[in-house]
């Protein structure tokens, strides 16, 4: 095994794992913004409500 294809090895390994972080993150990072997003919706709605019954 000469040490080029050991490189090209060890970049292929190294970009798998970026793409599975990636992956993580940008689902993380998705379900932590919509739970934002939800929560606000929620406030807003409670809000209206009240001013509804006012």
């Amino acid at each position: 095994m000469t040490v080029l294809s050991c490189l090209r090895q060890l970049r292929r390994s190294f970009q798998q794992l970026h793409n599975v972080f990636n992956g993580w993150f940008n689902h993380g990072f998705g379900a932590v913004r919509g739970w934002f997003s939800h929560q606000r919706k929620t406030l807003e709605f409670r809000r209206q409500r009240q001013q509804a019954f006012f």
